[in-house]
């Protein structure tokens, strides 16, 4: 009997509370209403359309992937065979800013390094791993290598290391040691 005394009670309860809650109406919209949502709708389908399109274009690279041409090697550097193997795939490169530089003024600079590359026409992603080092990540691989001359011959750079290869920047006292030819995007 209690165990129904509760329950009655239970539900009497939910009933009061339910029947307090307001139903919202839908809001009627005027003509005017309609046709600033519908170019509103318009305008960022147009922008979700250039985003859809550049990822296409993005899977497709990545999806024919270029067949190295054995006969093309010859002649070439060490470093333009490995850039073109990788050519089409996402290639991780590691930047290191200079440690006179504050950890602060590292991710401004890195940010500068990341606009400059992509002003250049290379898709790049950038993200901090600690204090003065960074991982660039670019889509396709090849193109990690241009920006390889442009990320050594800024003043912070203290080294760029792309497939466990390190090349020292400007600011290491190695730079210029190393036979590698440094160029803009």
């Amino acid at each position: 009997m209690a165990v129904l005394c509760r329950d009655l009670t239970l539900v009497v309860c939910l009933l009061i509370v339910f029947s307090q809650i307001e139903v919202s109406r839908s809001k009627e919209w005027t003509d005017e209403e309609l046709l600033k949502l519908e170019k509103q709708w318009a305008e960022q389908d147009g922008e979700e359309d250039e985003q859809t399109e550049r990822m296409r274009e993005l899977e497709a690279k990545r999806a024919k992937k270029p067949q190295l041409d054995l006969n093309k090697l010859k002649g070439m550097t060490p470093e333009d065979i490995l850039a073109a193997t990788k050519a089409g795939q996402p290639l991780m490169v590691f930047v290191q800013v200079d440690e006179t530089v504050s950890a602060k003024d590292a991710d401004k600079v890195s940010e500068i390094w990341h606009t400059g590359i992509q002003n250049g026409g290379i898709l790049v992603q950038r993200y901090n791993v600690g204090g003065n080092r960074f991982i660039f990540m670019f889509d396709d691989g090849s193109e990690a290598f241009e920006a390889k001359k442009f990320l050594l011959d800024q003043p912070e750079c203290f080294s760029v290391d792309i497939d466990n290869q390190k090349f020292p920047g400007r600011a290491n006292p190695e730079f210029g040691n190393s036979d590698t030819k440094h160029t803009e995007l």
